[in-house]
C-alpha cells in the first residue's frame, strides 16, 4: 500500500536498513517542529541578492558579461595547509584560465588562501570585498575552492555562492587533480567534443511516493519543456522501469553517455561509523530496487550506482552531470534538519567529506566529467510542488537551458541561487511572523521550508567556469572545406598597426602537427539592414581548437547564428606566445566598433568582439569587405567579409550564392618590397619574421641585403601569396623598389587584382606612379617612422 498522500515522504534511503531516512510526517508535524527556526546568518546578502534578481547578471556586478572571463575574472581559492604539489598538478588549469581572464585572474593560496575556521565574510573582508554583487576588480566572480569540506567547510562554499559563482575540487590523491585538469584543458582547446544529447534518468520505485513525484513532476516536464524549446539537441528520457542500474552505467561512461546528464532518485545514506558511509553515501538509488514495502532489509549494491560501480574503460569526458538526489555531492558533519527540527545537531558522519561517486566521475583515469552539481546533505522532494500552483520547475528548466546554451556552469546555477534568495527571504519573514504570534498554514510552512532547504543544499563540484564542449553550429568538417578564391579591394580608414614596437614572443620550434598551427576565423553576419547592427567575432586559434570556437561563437550568437557565414585563414604556421595579432575589418559602408582589436597571442584560442552596422552608401548591394590581419606591420591573412544591405523597405535584398563557410590561407610567402633606408621597418620585420617562422620572407630579406636585383628575386615574387608594398620616400626613389612593383604588376592578372598590397605611413602620400594609381594605398600608423 502506497504511503497516503497528506503525509510528506522525503528523499533518502537509509542503505543499512531499506527504510527511509527521515520517517513520513504530516505537513502539521514538520511545521510544530520548526518553531523557533532561525534565520539564516547571512539573510542580509540573501535580501539583496533577492530584491535585485530581476536585473541581467544576477550574482555579477550590473555590466559584466558572465560568459566572459576577461570581464567576469576567474580565482582559486586553496586551503591555508595546501600541498603545492595539488598547485603543480592543477597547473595547466590555472595556466588556461590566466589566458582567459587575463587581469582579473587570482591566486588565494598560504596567508592569502582559506584560513582554518573561516567564515566567507571574514574572507571577503580580508580582500576588501563587503555586501554586495561580486566585483571582479576586487574578487573574480568565478572561484573554484581547492580543499576538503574539513578546511574549507560546505557553509563557507554555499554562503560565497549567494554572490559567486563557486565549484569545489578535492581529492585524496594528487594525481586526480592532474587528470581533472588535462579533462577541462582537453574540452576547452577543442580535443573533446560531444554531440548535442541530453539524458534524462527518472527513478520510480514501487508503492515510493517521493520517487513517483520526482518523476512525474520534475523529469516529466522538464523533458517536454526541454524537447520543444530546444530541437536542436537531442533528448532523451529513461523513466520508471528503464532507470535501472545497467541504463545508468552506459549514461556514466559508457556508449550512450551524454553531454548533459539529470538524474532523480534517492539518494542513500549511511548511519555514521558504518563501513560503507565514505564509499557509497550519496551512490544514486535505481528502479532496481523494489521499494519500500517490498524491500525491509540492508540495500545491496545491485540496487544503487556507486563511485566503484564506474568501469575502468568509462569515456566521461565532457560531461556535466546533475545528481537530485540527497548526499549527491556530499555529506556534513551534523544534521542540519536535526538542528532545526529537534535543537540538537546529530552527527551525520564522523567528519564532512565529499560524494565518492562524483570524485569518480571528475578524477576518472581516462579522463574525468567537467562537472557535477548535486546536494550536500538532503534533498528535498517537495521543493517543486507549491501548495496552490503544482509543479514549479521553472528554476531547473532555466538551468538546464543555461548549461545547453553554452554558459559556465556557474553562471547556470544562478536561477537555483536566485530561487534560494527568494525563499530564505520569504522563510524569514514567515518565521518572524510567527514569534509575533500568527499562526501559519502547515502545508504552505511545509513547502516553504522544504524548497528553502533543497535550493541551499546545491553545489558545484569541479571548475564552475567549464561549459558544455558540445558541437556547435560548425563542425571540423565544416571547417576544412576546399579554399574560396579571394579578390577584395575595398576603402580603409587610417590603420593603428602599432608595428615598432610590437609585441613578439619567441617563437618555439615549428609545429610538429596539424592541430598546433594556427587559424584565423571570423563569424559575420550574411546581411545587415541599414541602422541595425550585429556581432562580428574573429578568433585565433589552433587547429585542435575548431570545436571549442565553434561553440563559443554559438553561445554568444544564440539563435542569431543561422543568419551567419564563417570564413577562416587556414592554418599554416606556429606562433609564438606573446605575438600581437592586429584585427582590422573594413568595408565600404560599413562600421565597426571598435575600428580595429589586437588578439594577444597565448595558445588555444582568443576572440577579438566588434559592433558592425551599415550605413545605408551601399544599400542594395553586397558589400565586398574584409578582415585584415597583421603580426607587425607584415599582413599574414585577408579574410572575405561579403555583406548584404538590403534598401530600406525591401522584402528581400540581394543574394550571395557562396556556401556558409569560405576558406582562404594564411599567408606564408609574403613578399616585402621596402627601401633600406626605412631601417626601423627592417627591423619591426625582422621580429615578425623571427616570431612567424616565416622563411620564405627570411630569404627575401637575405637576397635584399645585397642591393642588386636577382634572378631569384623575380621567382620569389612569382611563388609569393601577397606583394605587400611599403610606400615611402626612399621607396618611390629607389630603383630596386620599382623593379619589384614591376614585376608584380605583371602578375597581377594571373594573382588577382588583390595581389599588391600597398600601404603608407608618411603623410602626404609620397608620389604614385601612374602605373600603380590604380591600387588603394592604405594609410597606416607606424610608430618610430619619419
Amino acid at each position: 500500500m502506497a504511503v497516503a498522500d497528506d503525509l510528506l515522504t522525503f528523499n533518502g534511503v537509509d542503505g543499512a536498513t531499506g527504510a527511509y531516512s527521515l520517517p513520513p510526517m504530516t505537513a502539521a508535524e514538520l511545521a510544530g517542529l520548526l518553531r523557533g527556526e532561525e534565520a539564516p546568518e547571512n539573510l542580509r546578502d540573501l535580501r539583496f541578492r533577492h530584491e535585485r534578481q530581476g536585473l541581467r547578471h544576477l550574482g555579477v556586478k550590473e555590466g559584466v558579461d558572465a560568459q566572459r572571463l576577461d570581464q567576469a575574472g576567474w580565482g582559486v581559492i586553496f586551503a591555508q595547509e595546501s600541498d603545492p604539489a595539488i598547485r603543480e598538478a592543477l597547473q595547466p588549469l590555472l595556466d588556461l584560465r590566466r589566458s582567459q581572464a587575463g587581469d582579473l585572474f587570482r591566486i588565494y593560496e598560504a596567508a592569502a588562501g582559506c584560513r582554518p575556521g573561516e567564515s566567507k565574510a571574514q574572507f571577503l573582508a580580508r580582500h576588501g570585498v563587503g555586501p554586495g554583487p561580486a566585483d571582479p576588480a576586487k574578487v573574480p566572480y568565478y572561484l573554484l575552492l581547492v580543499g576538503s569540506p574539513e578546511s574549507i567547510p560546505f557553509r563557507f562554499q554555499t554562503q560565497l555562492d549567494v554572490q559567486y559563482a563557486v565549484g569545489r575540487l578535492h581529492f585524496e590523491r594528487t594525481e586526480d587533480y592532474a587528470r581533472y585538469a588535462a579533462s577541462v584543458v582537453a574540452a576547452e582547446t577543442g580535443t573533446i567534443r560531444q554531440t548535442r544529447r541530453m539524458a534524462f534518468l527518472g527513478v520510480e520505485n514501487a508503492g515510493d511516493v517521493a520517487t513517483d513525484r520526482m518523476t512525474r513532476h520534475l523529469v516529466e516536464p522538464l523533458i517536454r519543456k526541454l524537447s520543444q524549446a530546444r530541437p536542436d539537441w537531442q533528448v532523451t528520457g529513461f523513466l520508471r522501469a528503464e532507470a535501472t542500474k545497467a541504463r545508468l552505467a552506459g549514461l556514466l561512461g559508457g556508449n550512450d553517455t551524454p553531454a548533459l546528464l539529470f538524474t532523480a532518485g534517492h539518494g542513500l545514506g549511511f548511519p555514521p561509523g558504518d563501513p560503507r558511509q565514505r564509499a557509497h553515501q550519496g551512490a544514486l538509488v535505481c528502479s532496481d530496487w523494489p521499494g519500500p514495502e517490498s524491500w525491509k532489509a540492508a540495500i545491496p549494491q545491485d540496487f544503487y550506482f556507486a563511485g566503484d560501480d564506474l568501469a575502468a574503460g568509462a569515456s566521461l569526458q565532457g560531461l556535466v552531470s546533475f545528481h537530485f538526489a540527497c548526499y549527491g555531492a556530499g555529506t556534513p558533519h551534523l544534521d542540519e534538519f536535526a538542528k532545526r527540527a529537534f535543537k540538537d545537531r546529530a552527527a551525520i558522519a564522523p567528519a564532512p567529506f565529499l560524494g565518492a561517486l562524483p570524485q569518480a566521475l571528475l578524477g576518472h583515469p581516462r579522463g574525468g566529467a567537467l562537472a557535477v552539481i548535486g546536494h550536500v546533505e538532503r534533498a528535498w522532494g517537495y521543493s517543486f510542488l507549491w501548495k496552490g500552483a503544482g509543479a514549479q520547475t521553472t528554476a531547473f528548466e532555466s538551468t538546464l537551458t543555461r548549461l545547453l546554451d553554452g554558459h559556465p556552469v556557474g553562471s547556470a546555477l544562478e536561477y537555483l541561487n536566485a530561487r534560494y534568495a527568494e525563499l530564505s527571504t520569504m522563510l524569514a519573514d514567515r518565521l518572524e511572523d510567527m514569534d509575533a504570534g500568527a499562526r501559519p498554514d502547515p502545508t504552505e510552512l511545509a513547502g516553504l521550508w522544504t524548497a528553502n532547504n533543497d535550493a541551499r543544499g546545491y553545489v558545484i563540484l569541479g571548475d564552475p567556469a567549464v561549459r558544455l564542449p558540445a558541437a556547435g553550429v560548425a563542425t571540423r568538417g565544416d571547417l576544412s572545406r576546399g579554399p574560396v578564391e579571394e579578390s577584395i579591394s575595398t576603402e580603409a580608414e587610417g590603420l593603428d598597426l602599432g608595428a615598432v614596437p610590437f609585441s613578439l614572443g619567441v617563437r618555439p620550434e615549428p609545429a610538429g602537427r596539424t592541430e598546433d598551427a594556427v587559424q584565423i576565423s571570423a563569424w559575420h553576419p550574411r546581411a545587415l539592414a541599414v541602422e541595425e547592427t550585429a556581432k562580428l567575432l574573429v578568433y585565433a586559434h589552433l587547429f585542435s581548437a575548431v570545436g571549442a570556437v565553434a561553440s563559443d561563437a554559438g553561445q554568444i550568437l544564440g539563435q542569431a547564428v543561422a543568419g551567419y557565414r564563417t570564413a577562416e585563414a587556414s592554418p599554416a604556421t606556429s606562433l609564438a606566445p606573446g605575438t600581437e595579432i592586429l584585427i582590422v575589418p573594413r568595408g565600404e559602408g560599413l562600421l565597426f566598433d571598435p575600428p580595429q582589436a589586437r588578439l594577444t597571442w597565448s595558445g588555444a584560442w582568443q576572440r577579438a568582439d566588434f559592433t558592425m552596422s551599415a550605413t545605408g552608401a551601399r544599400a542594395g548591394h553586397v558589400i565586398e569587405g574584409s578582415i585584415a590581419c597583421y603580426v607587425g606591420p607584415l599582413l599574414i591573412a585577408d579574410l572575405r567579409l561579403p555583406v548584404v544591405v538590403p534598401r530600406p523597405g525591401a522584402v528581400r535584398g540581394p543574394q550571395v550564392n557562396e556556401p556558409a563557410h569560405q576558406s582562404a590561407r594564411l599567408y606564408q610567402a609574403v613578399f616585402a618590397s621596402y627601401a633600406h633606408a626605412d631601417t626601423p621597418l627592417v627591423e619591426a620585420m625582422e621580429k615578425a619574421c623571427k616570431a612567424l617562422g616565416m622563411d620564405y620572407l627570411r630569404d627575401v630579406m637575405t637576397l635584399k641585403t645585397g642591393q642588386r636585383w636577382s634572378d631569384e628575386l623575380l621567382r620569389m615574387i612569382e611563388q609569393a601569396d601577397v606583394f605587400q608594398l611599403f610606400w615611402s620616400t626612399p621607396a618611390s626613389q629607389s630603383p630596386y623598389v620599382e623593379q619589384e612593383w614591376r614585376h608584380a604588376l605583371g602578375l597581377a592578372g594571373s594573382k588577382g587584382p588583390a595581389f599588391i598590397r600597398p600601404i603608407y605611413w608618411e603623410k602626404p602620400l609620397p608620389p604614385v606612379p601612374a602605373p600603380l594609381r590604380s591600387l588603394h594605398f592604405a594609410p597606416v600608423d607606424l610608430p618610430g617612422l619619419p
